[in-house]
């Protein structure tokens, strides 16, 4: 759900019995911009799961990646700086999930958009804004699909620059933030 969507869910069963865990990362795999759904969301936000994100355009549409806290390029200090604003007294909780493949997400094709038949062209025209002025990541990162067959070492890798990832995410939100 777009958090349009999401917000009309939360006003139809009562805001007073529902509330919204946030997050900015999951707002680009519905064709979001964070801030789009922040908007939508905030007033019904109780907790948070933020982390950082890299957009860029591909072939097919748009691919994004997950990344450490100020790898990413859709725009999270702007994020935490309204959220702090519109959700003074709920906290920051990071989701730092790094090591996975770019998602694509194939919007000049045709049949990716049943799902999506609710968009909002000025919505949409903000994400397309984030994902034309983004860039692949190109720092470290391991990436790797989560399966049985996956050998140890990889594991172990992964997790790994999970620690490593989180140290540094925890950390430039100290300095940052």
């Amino acid at each position: 759900l777009q958090g349009r969507e999401l917000r009309e869910l939360v006003e139809r069963a009562g805001p007073d019995t529902v509330g919204v865990c946030i997050d900015n990362g999951n707002p680009l795999w519905t064709l979001e911009d964070p801030l789009v759904t922040l908007e939508h969301l905030g007033p019904y936000t109780v907790t948070s799961h933020i982390r950082d994100t890299s957009a860029w355009a591909h072939p097919r549409g748009a691919a994004v990646q997950w990344v450490a806290m100020g790898d990413g390029n859709t725009g999270l200090d702007a994020f935490i700086n309204e959220y702090k604003r519109v959700c003074a007294d709920v906290p920051v909780t990071l989701e730092i999930i790094t090591g996975g493949a770019p998602r694509v997400l194939p919007y000049l094709e045709p049949d990716f958009w049943g799902p999506y038949k609710g968009v909002l062209a000025h919505e949409f025209a903000r994400f397309e804004k984030l994902v034309r002025e983004g860039q692949p990541f190109i720092g470290t990162m391991l990436t790797a699909t989560q399966n049985p067959e996956l050998p140890d070492e990889y594991r172990a890798a992964l997790v790994a620059q999970q620690r490593v990832d989180l140290e540094r995410s925890v950390q430039y939100c100290k300095q940052v933030h």
